[in-house]
């Protein structure tokens, strides 16, 4: 066993992603299009603010929006995560075009607000009420 790791250990890969030459190497119609299924079984279980925060991280990640689609699966059929959906489509209207004017890296509400990087604009103090 010892003989066959070595070989990995003597050259190790270190990748790096770069995301902005992207768009130097291919156009945007050749992307391809992505589908995003996001399951949540039950509210009490999975908080619906936790699955709404991932569903509008995805919705603001720099990717061309008729190439990207997100589908979320609510297994439970629950009131609640149905309000909180309809709650977040009011918000992502003020959120996703922040997110694109500003070039936010934290796209998750959750994390970005409470980061020290909102308290700078007031933008974001205006979105905070808004939410």
């Amino acid at each position: 066993m010892w003989a066959t790791t070595q070989s990995f250990r003597w050259r190790p890969i270190r990748r790096a992603v770069h995301p902005k030459n992207l768009m130097q190497v291919t156009k945007v119609w050749n992307l391809p299009k992505l589908d995003v299924f996001i399951c949540t079984p039950d509210p009490y279980k999975e908080p619906p603010i936790g699955v709404v925060n991932t569903a509008l991280s995805v919705m603001a990640y720099n990717y061309p929006s008729d190439r990207i689609s997100v589908y979320v699966s609510d297994d439970g059929g629950s009131e609640l995560t149905l309000f909180a959906f309809m709650e977040a489509a009011k918000f992502a209207t003020h959120w996703l075009p922040f997110c694109r004017d500003y070039k936010i890296e934290d796209r998750c509400p959750a994390a970005y607000f409470s980061s020290s990087h909102c308290s700078s604009t007031t933008d974001a103090e205006e979105l905070k009420v808004n939410q």
